[in-house]
């Protein structure tokens, strides 16, 4: 990116505009004069998070793309003082997060989270617990946790522990997706101490073979608490601090840019729209059969379809945004 280029983009009004209208064409100048301008763009930032958390709670459509930028910006920047914000807008009940933010709460947002959050599990550990809070923000949250142990910045027994609580709190209410997001969560920590708990899970029959089988469980507890571990640190693309939030965001679909770069390694989540109850055959505890657990067989793909944001114009020509048209009939087949 040629110096000039940049330097001509001094204007925050100007940056903030370019990123917010970003679509087509990845914005790489305006990220990059963001950058440079971190102390004065900082607030800015920080103020189109609350804006779009007060937009989506009076059930108005949040446009633009600015506050994701400003989540991935922020994270770089390791704007501590942007949390109250961030949280304000990942709280925000129902469908809300995931209609606009999209793949980001996946595949991003645990990250943002482990950096603004560090040293602060109370804080996702409530979201975790409030039934009310989209589902895969609350899964987002459990993965958070995940990140600080491989980062160093917790350790794995206390991370075991506060995720058993809920766990409980899950089986107990025949919770079948937060029972299945908390225990694919624990068993990437090597989950000793929760064996009693998991084992509840199973014989409950609150858990979908196609997420985790118990022999999964016990493949993790033979591993060792070590090599289990390692096991998650193979793919650091899954839970270090983003340090070049530039470089990351380039490889997301920018219809506009041709060639598109190399696909990269993302994380594999559960189907988007899974809400059934579990088969007789997830309740055999005590069953020796090969494993297929979705997490590990799978571990990490290759994105190298094209990555088609939700707020997008759907590819099929009709007109109206991706989330609108041709993403539900996708949604309809998982």
């Amino acid at each position: 990116m040629d110096a000039e280029i940049v330097a001509a983009k001094t204007d925050l009004r100007d940056i903030l505009a370019e990123l917010d209208a970003a679509l087509h064409i990845f914005p790489e100048a305006a990220l990059l004069a963001a950058r440079q301008e971190r102390e004065a763009i900082t607030p800015h930032l920080i103020e189109s998070l609350r804006a779009a958390a007060a937009t989506a709670r009076s059930g108005g459509e949040v446009r633009g793309n600015l506050p994701l930028f400003a989540m991935m910006l922020l994270a770089e920047f390791r704007s501590v003082e942007a949390l109250p914000a961030l949280m304000e807008l990942i709280s925000v009940p129902g469908e809300g997060p995931f209609d606009w933010m999209g793949d980001l709460v996946t595949e991003d947002l645990p990250r943002i989270l482990a950096t603004l959050a560090a040293g602060q599990p109370e804080l996702v550990l409530g979201l975790i617990d409030d039934p009310a809070i989209n589902e895969y923000v609350r899964l987002a949250c459990m993965q958070t946790i995940v990140c600080w142990v491989l980062r160093g910045e917790m350790p794995r027994h206390e991370a075991v522990k506060l995720l058993r609580e809920p766990l409980r709190k899950a089986v107990q209410e025949e919770d079948c997706n937060q029972t299945q997001f908390l225990l694919t969560t624990l068993d990437s920590l090597w989950p000793d101490e929760a064996r009693d708990e998991i084992r509840a899970a199973f014989q409950a029959n609150l858990v979908e073979p196609f997420f985790i089988r118990w022999s999964d469980v016990q493949e993790t507890l033979a591993l060792g608490e070590t090599a289990a571990l390692e096991r998650g640190r193979r793919f650091p693309r899954q839970f270090e601090a983003i340090t070049d939030a530039v470089a990351e965001m380039r490889v997301w679909n920018w219809p506009g840019d041709k060639p598109r770069p190399a696909p990269q390694p993302v994380h594999v989540h559960p189907p988007r729209n899974w809400n059934f109850a579990p088969s007789a055959e997830a309740s055999g505890v005590e069953m020796d059969e090969p494993s297929v657990s979705y997490s590990r067989e799978l571990g990490t793909i290759f994105n190298d379809a094209p990555r088609i944001g939700r707020n997008e114009p759907c590819p099929c020509g009709s007109g109206k945004k991706y989330k609108k048209c041709c993403l539900r009939r996708t949604e309809s087949v998982d």
